[in-house]
């Protein structure tokens, strides 16, 4: 893994397919049903960037960029008991840095409206809300048509 961001401890690492075990057990571990962690899977294996959160050196979260049809879907998760500390926050605002480094456009990140603590998070990394549809919020990382639109 090569880390590519470090922020008060909050670290992002890259890292290859064949490093991510643990991510297949973080959502089979939060996961409200054995489908549910499959389908999220599914997405592990298309992204075009993997990245593990880490804190003082253990592993907290990740973050996946997924591609779709016409943009990129963020894909992100925080271990429970790290969730409400701010360390997404800072996860979020490092992959921001990347996305604009390495140029990648359109992408989205998709939260549910009932997601409080993630939902304030976002803004107040300062993402622009693009639109709500089926009790999610998307917000804009990276597309500047969408943002002066909105």
């Amino acid at each position: 893994m090569v880390c590519l961001k470090e922020e008060n401890n909050i670290n992002l690492y890259r890292c290859k397919n064949s490093e991510v075990h643990w991510i297949k057990k973080f959502y089979y571990d939060q996961s409200i049903s054995n489908t549910f962690a499959g389908e999220r899977i599914d997405r592990l294996i298309t992204s075009v960037a993997t990245f593990i959160i880490k804190k003082d050196n253990e592993d907290i979260g990740f973050i996946l960029i997924v591609p779709e049809k016409d943009f990129y879907n963020v894909d992100m998760g925080i271990i429970t008991k790290y969730q409400n500390k701010g360390y997404g926050s800072k996860a979020l605002g490092q992959l921001k840095e990347i996305i604009k480094r390495w140029k990648i456009n359109n992408v989205i990140l998709e939260v549910k409206v009932d997601n409080i603590s993630a939902n304030k998070s976002i803004i107040s990394n300062k993402l622009k809300l693009y639109k709500t549809f089926n009790n999610k919020n998307y917000y804009v990382l990276n597309n500047p048509e969408l943002e002066r639109a909105y």
